[in-house]
């Protein structure tokens, strides 16, 4: 048990949703294993609106003025916060499986940038990332303050880049850790690979001396029209038994190496198929 943290130099959203959406959904559809995915962030987000909006257009709505990350909030600073309470405030995306704790609907805005409410939100993920097996949350945020805090715990973080020299350049030459995050295991991803590039994976290494595996998850049309659908569990489940020859097996097993990957940093069995819900 544990958690997995997603963050990018700059503030790069897309790629980092992108990348996180797309290891949650498969984690979620192929491991007998409990997952949680998830912000620190305290209103509605893009990672809600991906996973949410298409059930809420379905007619199955849920009252996201009163659960979710604000609801777990109020708990937590009245001493009230419990493993049941975060599975009462979280929504099923593959039942027994795979969960999302949203942030609020809430016009006003709300960022979570006063200490009670940075202390809050690490509890919460503290006690989530020890009632399910893998917590996979997007971390980047306008409070620093709070993105360090919740990197802090994490057992890996994951580093979502692309193949912009510029922002390559920034990253390894000018981004430096702080001595709490050091020694944390970071690991490389690059979202959205272009395979003909010159800006390769194994040449990104050597421009800049890296001697730990950079994984890519190649650009794939489907799962990003997925997104723009909001239906990334949907497609992703029509992927499962694909074969060698279909457009998309290079991409799923992109994600299939790094789900292993994810899943040794946390100890858990990434053997644990899910052979018993019949989609393998």
């Amino acid at each position: 048990m544990g958690l997995i943290t997603f963050w990018s130099p700059n503030n790069e959203t897309t790629d980092r949703i992108s990348c996180l959406s797309a290891i949650a959904s498969y984690i979620g559809l192929n491991y007998e294993i409990s997952s949680l995915i998830g912000h620190a962030k305290l209103t509605f987000s893009e990672l809600d609106q991906i996973f949410l909006e298409k059930k809420r257009k379905m007619g199955q709505g849920y009252p996201l003025m009163d659960i979710g990350m604000n609801a777990l909030k109020r708990l937590a600073i009245s001493n009230k916060l419990s493993h049941e309470s975060i599975k009462m405030n979280s929504v099923s995306l593959e039942s027994n499986y795979l969960d999302i704790l949203p942030g609020t609907i809430d016009v006003s805005g709300e960022q979570a940038d006063k200490k009670e409410d940075i202390d809050s939100i690490v509890e919460i993920v503290f006690r989530a990332s020890k009632l399910y097996h893998a917590v996979l949350l997007d971390v980047n945020c306008n409070s620093s303050s709070l993105a360090d805090a919740v990197l802090m715990q994490a057992n890996a973080i994951v580093v979502v880049l692309d193949q912009d020299i510029n922002k390559l350049n920034k990253y390894f030459m000018e981004t430096s850790w702080s001595e709490q995050l050091e020694d944390i295991p970071k690991i490389l991803v690059i979202q959205n690979y272009d395979t003909d590039s010159k800006y390769t994976a194994n040449n990104i290494k050597r421009y800049f001396n890296i001697k730990q595996p950079i994984y890519t998850i190649p650009y794939n049309t489907g799962f990003r029209d997925s997104i723009n659908d909001r239906d990334v569990m949907g497609w992703m489940k029509r992927q499962i038994s694909i074969s060698k020859k279909h457009t998309n097996y290079d991409f799923i097993q992109s994600l299939d190496k790094l789900s292993k990957v994810l899943l040794e940093e946390l100890d858990v069995n990434h053997s644990l198929k899910a052979i018993e819900r019949g989609v393998i």
